[in-house]
């Protein structure tokens, strides 16, 4: 055998006997530990970049919501800065040039939809469950026309009208039942429009804004009735539930007003500094009545809160107004006495609420007059929706925490909700039975309660169940079921392509009407396959 042969035969088997050098796996130990270290460095400093990236976004966020805090604050003539949150962004059009504000636009939505701590994919396509077939929602028709986001949406009381206000300052009226059209397009405004609010005839609408007025439109003709000056920024209006010629308005300097449209505007009082009388730690001025000596009458005040006003509810006994403040109180004001006469903190740590909604009457509860509904809802400026039971005789029963909604988000935006207690939407709660048709079903029909049932059964399971809709920060609405006992998530809408800032349901038919920053409101009804759901 020659020696160079039998040499590599040797190495050979030292090989494949596993007696290869112990300096070659030295090696290739030291090369995978080293690719190991390698990846390792990589994975943490991508990790670290993710981390940045994440924290620079959200301080973004944070700066662009400061600014706009700062913007608001420069508006306020002869005013020192004062640290207060404001509703939406005050930021007016016309006063930056068409480039920036697209950007600003851009850099603002893809804040919202990237900061989240939830992901809105978590829920895929469409949240649906199982269990509440029969009960979806889908997208009918839109409106457009707007030229800058939408902020508010109203119903008017017979549902007849859709009124929505914009910030491109403009008030506009949509038929809502019958052509789904535009029918007027109210202008006077000089900054956006924080809330409208419907005439108790329907036959007239107000509307408050940040450039601190609140204005009264005719309906009919579209014109302007009057203008009321405001101490702050208006964040929230709401006309009287028993007349016509009184509304109410809440704004950014804690003022909760009432204005008595037969009084002059040149009269109408405003809170001052030196003639305070204390209620409940609430300063609350002393002002006369105006209209004479009578404690019923009615007439324009102010009243001063400690926190901002950011959303209000006019009771059905005229008497009393429920309000939600940037300090995270739920209080109700006793209008005839002039003072807070109960209070509940929604969330110990203060968040600001931004929207509290009431539940309406429908069916057999209608023929009921004066009564009140008993749920109330209260969003924040964090991802929670809080339900409350008002007790069998609200205002004067106190409210209890009965259902904390998550799901959503709403955190440092001024989101707001609608009830619905249409006894068709029961079906999540109590029984279904037989049919009648309905145009808003298409081919479907119209589930009802039980024939049988009597109208204080009825009345029982309205009072126990509700839906409540809610805009969100990302682009979708969201329906949750609540009972006495229960809630749940039953839906979430998807068809705006930007945050949903406000919804509001039809008061007798299941309608909802949602709007958005997309600058579009769009109007959802029963899903047509319901009946075959229900099957």
């Amino acid at each position: 055998m020659d020696r160079k042969t039998g040499k590599a035969f040797t190495l050979s088997n030292n090989a494949l006997s596993g007696n290869a050098p112990r300096s070659i796996g030295n090696n290739i130990l030291v090369d995978r530990n080293a690719q190991i270290e390698k990846l390792t460095k990589e994975s943490k400093a991508l990790k670290q970049k993710v981390d940045q990236l994440e924290k620079e976004n959200n301080n973004l966020k944070k700066s662009i919501y400061d600014l706009s805090v700062r913007y608001a604050a420069t508006l306020q003539q002869g005013s020192a800065a004062q640290a207060y949150r404001p509703g939406a962004f005050a930021v007016d059009p016309d006063d930056l040039s068409s480039d920036l504000a697209t950007r600003t636009h851009k850099v603002i939505t893809q804040a919202v939809q990237e900061v989240q701590n939830e992901s809105a994919d978590d829920y895929g396509k469409s949240y649906r469950d199982k269990s509440t077939e029969g009960l979806e929602f889908e997208m009918k028709y839109e409106f457009k026309g707007h030229f800058g986001a939408v902020y508010s949406v109203r119903y008017s009381r017979n549902g007849k009208l859709l009124v929505s206000g914009s910030f491109d300052k403009t008030v506009r009226i949509w038929d809502a039942m019958t052509t789904q059209k535009e029918i007027g397009c109210l202008k006077g405004h000089n900054l956006n429009i924080a809330d409208v609010s419907w005439s108790l005839d329907n036959a007239r609408l107000v509307s408050g804004s940040y450039d601190q007025t609140c204005k009264v439109w005719d309906i009919e003709s579209g014109r302007l009735l009057s203008s009321w000056d405001t101490n702050g920024f208006v964040q929230c209006v709401g006309w009287d539930a028993t007349e016509n010629h009184t509304f109410f308005y809440g704004t950014s300097r804690c003022v909760l007003g009432m204005t008595d449209l037969r009084v002059p505007a040149a009269q109408t009082p405003s809170p001052t500094s030196s003639s305070y009388a204390d209620g409940m730690g609430i300063r609350i001025p002393t002002l006369p009545y105006g209209l004479g000596d009578d404690e019923s009458s009615s007439t324009s005040f102010a009243l001063t809160n400690d926190h901002m006003i950011n959303s209000l509810y006019v009771n059905r006994d005229g008497i009393h107004v429920t309000t939600g403040d940037g300090g995270g109180w739920l209080k109700v004001w006793d209008i005839r006495n002039r003072q807070c006469v109960q209070q509940v903190l929604n969330d110990l740590s203060q968040k600001p609420i931004s929207h509290i909604t009431v539940g309406g009457r429908h069916g057999a509860a209608a023929a009921r007059e004066g009564d009140e509904a008993r749920y109330l809802a209260a969003n924040s400026y964090d991802n929670v929706i809080k339900v409350y039971d008002r007790g069998p005789n609200p205002p004067q029963s106190e409210a209890r925490l009965v259902h904390v909604l998550k799901g959503f988000k709403g955190r440092n935006w001024p989101i707001k909700s609608s009830f619905y207690r249409g006894a068709e939407y029961q079906s999540y709660f109590s029984k279904q039975s037989s049919a009648t048709r309905d145009p808003y079903y298409g081919d479907g029909d119209k589930p009802t309660l039980d024939d049988d049932m009597s109208g204080l059964e009825i009345h029982r399971v309205q009072e126990a169940s509700a839906l409540l809709a809610t805009g969100s920060a990302d682009p979708y609405a969201y329906i949750f079921g609540v009972g006495q006992d229960s809630s749940k998530l039953l839906q979430r809408l998807d068809g705006h392509t930007d945050r949903v800032y406000a919804v509001d349901f039809h008061p007798s038919e299941p309608l909802l009407a949602t709007c958005s920053a997309d600058f579009t409101v769009k109007i959802w009804g029963p899903a047509q396959n319901r009946s075959k759901a229900r099957s």
